[in-house]
């Protein structure tokens, strides 16, 4: 039986919060990679979801060549997620599919048991600049990660987290 989230990819006509389209990736481009590493991240990070290698916005083949998508090896992309993020991650597949006759390669991404953050920036150079793809939650020795992101009209905000005060000194009250 196939999974329902193909169908629901290929029968798609726009993108959505459990399904990405990209028109190509070509897995050794350092900049594609970690543009789709962030969409995985994503997807996984908001309950699962399908991204689609091989179709435009509209969910339309691209005509784009995915062969190599497919025989990249899985265990590469579970790397490259466990070098920004440092944490092992691997729940999804990679499947082949077709649409209009056009070969499709589809991420079929699973939720974590934990949300995946990014530990450090993936940065790429275009030319003599350099673009960020995702940035890094930086780590402080007292508290761990900065903070939480709220949903506020300036999301996204780091709440910073106080420490809890000293338990006072004998004869003093709180």
């Amino acid at each position: 039986m196939e999974d329902p989230r193909v169908e629901k990819c290929l029968s798609a006509k726009r993108e959505t919060k459990s399904v990405e389209f990209k028109q190509e990736l070509q897995p050794g481009d350092p900049a594609q990679f970690l543009e789709i590493l962030k969409d995985i991240i994503a997807i996984a990070n908001s309950g699962g979801g399908t991204l689609a290698i091989g179709l435009d916005n509209s969910g339309n083949p691209s005509g784009k060549d995915v062969a190599g998508v497919l025989s990249y090896d899985h265990a590469k992309y579970c790397d490259l997620i466990r070098k920004y993020t440092n944490q092992n991650y691997c729940d999804f597949e990679l499947v082949e599919a077709r649409k209009n006759g056009w070969q499709l390669a589809l991420f079929l991404i699973n939720p974590p048991d934990f949300p995946l953050v990014f530990e450090k920036p993936g940065t790429y150079a275009v030319g003599k600049d350099q673009r960020t793809a995702f940035g890094g939650w930086p780590i402080r020795p007292d508290f761990g990660r900065v903070g939480l992101l709220t949903f506020t009209d300036n999301w996204p905000r780091p709440l910073t987290t106080a420490r809890r005060p000293s338990p006072p000194k004998a004869g003093e009250r709180w």
